[in-house]
């Protein structure tokens, strides 16, 4: 039987129309009703878990660097519009426990995104429900939870330990779903469907737990046998390339504008190696995966070649797997390697010093922002041209300055209805002001600063001032696109 991997370009269509027609195509219903008719459960009782890349998220402006949660509330959305209510967002905590406070999965995900209704992180905690908007603007409900808060030990031989540690919720989820992040990574110089499955392992102190005794594929296949992955996409609207891919977009990152999805995650794998142009044997992790996973695959779809795309060098593919071996000083790279974050991700004071003080990671750094000092140029060049229509107070002009035409012109509609109330986000579609609106094609980290902005503001001659600055902006975005 031949599985079908379906891509699909934006091609003038916004982000969450494209996600729903590949979903469409690629058969996730049919799949879906396969899988609950087997386990002979109502269309309530049927699990489904979704697992995005959402660990490495810290600073909230990387949109490369993890799933966009737009992308996974719209899933969500999909999911309860086909008749499976019983839906949860699973993450678990990574090695930023290290370098970083505040690394609940939970905060995380909330922090990034996640928690539809709310633009603010919640503290940490195991499970926490929240809502995303339908089409008519009802909301619905999913959970977010924190698979390393309730674990079951299952019996293997292939661990040295004669057991592998697992979440109950990824465990018992009756379809899982893995939803990854096209961009590049030091081990295997890329990763997607199967290294986010490694996601799911618990253990907090993943280097000790997994690579340090066998490395981390030898658990991921582990786990992948014990809690197989139902379907794989790949968000490829936005991504990070280069050496520090996995953890940086260097403040402008690239734009492949795809989405790719299939039943089969290592055929699905396959697929994005092509291309990003890497060999799919460089990451030992999917080479071991497609060996039990591989099936004959058709590409529903055409490749186009990546533009200024830079992937890892092989000499540090090929020296990553060795430090698996030397737990401190694969802490210690770990360490010096991380920047800085968002709130509520402050770094260790530790972490601090060695990156300031060590020479090559602050080189890295500086690459790092480089990148961000060219969208600063941008940034100040849009305020000259603003002049004297400069008016916000300066504690919003940073925010302002990410805003695209549709965000400005909401956040205008928010000022001039005088409400009090800040708008809230749920996935794509904002409520403010009682009305709903879309905006498919904003990312979290902009819709965010609407009401920010808003609650910033303190006076009514500040709102004033802000308004003049926003319909400035607006007017010269508009002669740009003329």
């Amino acid at each position: 039987m031949t599985t079908k991997v379906v891509l699909r370009y934006l091609d003038g269509k916004d982000k969450i129309t494209l996600l729903n027609d590949v979903l469409d195509i690629a058969g996730l219903e049919k799949e879906l009703e396969r899988v609950r008719s087997s386990n002979k459960k109502s269309l309530d009782d049927f699990n489904i878990a979704i697992k995005p890349n959402a660990s490495m998220f810290v600073r909230r402006d990387d949109d490369g660097v993890t799933t966009d949660p737009l992308l996974v509330l719209a899933l969500v959305e999909y999911l309860h519009e086909k008749g499976y209510p019983n839906i949860s967002v699973v993450e678990s905590s990574n090695a930023y426990e290290l370098t970083y406070t505040q690394r609940n999965p939970v905060t995380v995900m909330t922090a990034m995104g996640l928690n539809g209704g709310v633009h603010s992180y919640v503290s940490g905690r195991p499970e926490m429900t929240a809502h995303v908007a339908s089409c008519q603007g009802s909301l619905l409900p999913y959970r977010l939870v924190d698979l390393g808060a309730d674990t079951t030990k299952i019996s293997t031989d292939e661990m040295p330990q004669g057991f592998l540690k697992l979440s109950t919720a990824w465990l018992n989820a009756d379809f899982r779903i893995s939803f990854a992040k096209f961009k590049t990574h030091v081990y295997g110089g890329y990763t997607f469907l199967i290294k986010n499955t490694y996601g799911c392992l618990p253990e907090v102190n993943k280097m000790w737990h997994y690579h340090r005794p066998t490395g981390c594929a030898k658990p991921t296949i582990v786990q992948l046998k014990k809690c197989p992955a139902h379907f794989g996409i790949i968000d490829g609207i936005i991504a990070a390339d280069g050496w520090m891919g996995v953890k940086w977009d260097r403040a402008i990152p690239r734009r492949p504008g795809f989405i790719l999805a299939g039943k089969n995650i290592a055929e699905t794998e396959r697929a994005a190696c092509r291309i990003m142009g890497v060999d799919v044997e460089r990451s030992l992790m999917t080479k071991e995966a497609i060996d039990f996973l591989a099936e004959t695959a058709q590409l529903d779809g055409q490749i186009r070649p990546l533009k200024k795309w830079r992937n890892v060098p092989g000499f540090i593919v090929s020296g990553f797997p060795v430090t698996e071996k030397y737990y401190q000083y694969y802490r210690f790279q770990q360490t010096v390697s991380d920047g800085f974050g968002s709130l509520p991700f402050k770094r260790k004071p530790i972490g601090v010093a060695l990156t300031y003080i060590l020479i090559i990671p602050l080189l890295l750094y500086g690459f790092h922002r480089r990148h961000w000092i060219i969208q600063k140029w941008k940034d100040l060049c849009l305020r000259w041209k603003l002049k004297s229509c400069g008016t916000a107070p300066k504690r919003v002009r940073a925010d302002l300055d990410r805003l695209d035409s549709s965000e400005l012109e909401l956040l205008l509609e928010c000022f001039r209805s005088g409400s009090a109330g800040s708008p809230k986000i749920y996935g794509h579609k904002v409520y403010a002001n009682n009305k709903w609106f879309l905006l498919p094609d904003s990312t979290f980290s902009r819709l965010v600063r609407i009401p920010e902005i808003i609650e910033e503001l303190k006076t009514s001659s500040e709102r004033s001032d802000c308004v003049r600055e926003v319909q400035a902006r607006l007017d010269i975005l508009k002669q740009k696109k003329q």
